[in-house]
């Protein structure tokens, strides 16, 4: 037999509220925990490559500048690229411009590091160099690349999937 309470009359009848339990809350809390300890390291990740996407596409612009100034004053420019510490400094006979924060390491031969490049734009823009190497000093496995076109030697920004994959 299941007592009630009496209710005083003229009351309107007593409503049963609906909560959720402690039980039901901490499964709910846990669940939320891991979805956002499964989130969060990927999106650490691709605000890293979007930090070194920027950055490469800096030095892109910074060339491509270079390249058209070559282009405008009709004769060859000699390009050297520095990387100090987390700077990387592009040099030609008359300017130095300099990329502070540089998330990125260049790459030679053999995957080894350098910290110098050379080369040259001819009086129509076209590069000398084919291809710049670049892996990020946070993830190594991660590595770009800025292409120059062989045809009018306009730099672009690649991402290297296929040899990001092969590290």
């Amino acid at each position: 037999m299941m007592w009630q309470r009496a209710q005083p009359e003229g009351a309107a009848p007593a409503r049963r509220v609906r909560a959720f339990s402690l039980l039901e809350l901490i499964v709910v809390l846990v669940l939320m925990g891991l979805a956002v300890g499964l989130v969060a390291p990927a999106v650490a990740r691709s605000s890293g490559a979007a930090r070194e996407q920027n950055a490469a596409g800096e030095l892109t612009t910074t060339l491509s500048a270079i390249r058209l100034e070559t282009i405008r004053d009709g004769r060859a420019s000699d390009v050297a690229i520095r990387q100090i510490d987390a700077t990387l400094v592009v040099a030609t006979e008359g300017t130095t411009r300099a990329i502070e924060g540089w998330p990125l390491t260049m790459v030679g031969d053999f995957d080894r590091d350098i910290d110098t490049v050379e080369f040259r734009f001819d009086i129509h823009g076209r590069s000398t160099l084919e291809r710049i190497r670049l892996r990020s000093t946070d993830t190594p496995h991660r590595l770009w690349s800025i292409d120059f076109d062989p045809v009018g030697g306009v730099p672009a920004v690649v991402r290297d999937t296929e040899a990001s994959e092969a590290w």
